[in-house]
């Protein structure tokens, strides 16, 4: 995540980020890091989509929405990959 971050950060341009979660285990302080790093690049994102499997997902919707600077219209929260690619590239906000 550190890497990512860096070379977001350092670029100008925001972005439309989509994170694939599925098949992956967020202990409670995994989350939590995801949630600050979610937050740090909160400048650079225009929007933001998550996909994980339902149970995972309500997590993370409420870590991000808890800890997060972006803006709930800005995150899109889905059990379908595909699903949360065609609102990224959705214009409308």
């Amino acid at each position: 995540m550190a890497a990512e971050e860096a070379v977001i950060l350092r670029s100008s341009e925001r972005r439309r980020i989509l994170v694939d979660l599925y098949d992956t285990d967020l202990p409670a302080d995994a989350l939590a890091d995801f949630a600050r790093h979610i937050d740090r690049l909160a400048p650079r994102i225009v929007k933001l989509a998550v996909s994980a499997d339902r149970r995972v997902l309500r997590r993370i919707r409420r870590a991000l929405w808890a800890s997060c600077r972006l803006s709930r219209g800005q995150m899109y929260f889905a059990p379908d990959m595909e699903e949360g690619k065609t609102w990224l590239v959705n214009d409308a906000f």
